[in-house]
């Protein structure tokens, strides 16, 4: 219902390389999610006291985010988002949710 998510992802990393862009990717969150926060802050030019930087990482995490109705798209309607076919966010893995 959103169109192809490849000409979306695609007008994106034409970005790649700006001053004013900032790349991630999903397998950096997953293996450095504290570092990634922190990563984007300095992009930012903004700080976080040690609690703050604690609580956007524990709500970031896919198990809280996996339980979180403003990011499970549980709320969403049947048209956008069939759960009969299984959650949302479903391994946290790569390959499409595959875990691997």
């Amino acid at each position: 219902p959103f169109g192809s998510w490849f000409q979306h992802v695609r007008g994106w990393l034409q970005l790649r390389g700006r001053d004013n862009f900032f790349w991630i990717s999903y397998e950096e969150l997953q293996q450095d999610l504290r570092g990634s926060v922190q990563r984007l802050c300095q992009f930012l030019g903004r700080s976080l006291s040690p609690r703050a930087l604690d609580a956007v990482v524990s709500n970031a995490s896919f198990v809280t985010m996996s339980h979180n109705p403003m990011s499970n798209f549980s709320l969403s309607p049947q048209f956008i988002l069939d759960r009969r076919r299984g959650p949302f966010l479903r391994k946290g893995g790569r390959g499409g949710g595959t875990g691997g």
